[in-house]
């Protein structure tokens, strides 16, 4: 896992394939004029999504993961809590569902604070928890970039 702000992401360039991608088209792209949905970058190796949504009490959010893609969550609007532990420290509790890249999983982790200009990468061996409310919901605005792995 990573978190940091989008004014570092050149340190996080050369880490693996598709992030530099990721992190320039960030960089270089504005997104208040994106609407939600999914839209393309560079096809199975790259898209990504805006989404809108409110903020949930922490003790309803799921952990999951994710195996084929690495997310970069990238806050445009609002600020969110994001929880975090590394998967093997969770157990499964819905299996891997390959065509949505995914698997639900339970247990506990550290939990920290995303606000706008910040980016957190999510690996395939990071379990996470995003969307979750600080004190009182919210209405989030964010990039979301699948990254293949």
């Amino acid at each position: 896992m990573i978190i940091d702000l989008l004014d570092n992401a050149e340190m996080y360039y050369n880490f693996y394939p598709y992030l530099k991608q990721a992190l320039k088209y960030l960089k270089e792209t504005n997104f208040p004029d994106f609407k939600p949905g999914k839209f393309d970058i560079d096809g199975t190796n790259l898209y990504g999504m805006i989404n809108e949504y409110e903020t949930i009490p922490k003790e309803k959010g799921v952990w999951e993961a994710h195996r084929k893609y690495t997310d970069v969550q990238f806050i445009l609007q609002g600020q969110e809590m994001m929880g975090y532990a590394p998967i093997g420290t969770l157990k499964v509790s819905k299996e891997y569902q390959e065509k949505e890249d995914y698997l639900l999983l339970e247990g506990s982790g550290s939990f920290f604070t995303v606000k706008p200009g910040m980016f957190v990468v999510f690996g395939p061996e990071d379990g996470h928890q995003p969307g979750l409310a600080i004190n009182s919901p919210s209405h989030i605005k964010k990039v979301v970039l699948k990254v293949r792995y």
